[in-house]
């Protein structure tokens, strides 16, 4: 699936949230530092004003790593979204990086089915652990 590019005003200016004037990144949790926590609020903002197949585009179009710092600043409830509208080699990448309770709350977000075809990407055994995770009526 392919999907509509970001505008140039938003990719713009997301770029210039996430790296410095040289191109780098900046630093967050996930071994990138915000040069403030000012920048990490405006790049948030911005996320928010994005569709999730926009910033499915964004994540595809930015490299591993800053891919990463994107990622962690998306609201928890707009995360399913967005795996939905990646390719499996991206999401796949993505749900690697969660840990079982972040799984569970995408299964929140999501249709059963559209959960189910993000699940198969994953190891078994973190399936398992997913699954069991799930409430009763979750699982049937």
């Amino acid at each position: 699936m392919h999907n509509p590019a970001p505008t140039p005003v938003h990719r713009s200016l997301l770029h210039s949230e996430v790296c410095t004037r040289d191109g780098s990144p900046r630093t967050t949790r996930s071994g990138f530092a915000w040069s403030s926590a000012a920048n990490t609020d405006e790049t948030r903002v911005l996320l928010e004003s994005l569709r999730p197949v926009e910033i499915a585009t964004l994540l595809e179009s930015t490299p591993p790593k800053l891919r990463r710092v994107i990622w962690d600043l998306l609201d928890d409830n707009v995360s399913g979204q967005v795996l939905q509208f990646l390719h499996d080699e991206v999401s796949a990448e993505l749900l690697e990086t969660m840990d079982t309770a972040e799984l569970v709350a995408v299964a929140d977000e999501l249709e059963i089915d559209d959960f189910a075809d993000l699940l198969q990407q994953l190891p078994q055994a973190i399936i398992r652990q997913v699954l069991d995770s799930l409430d009763q009526a979750d699982r049937q």
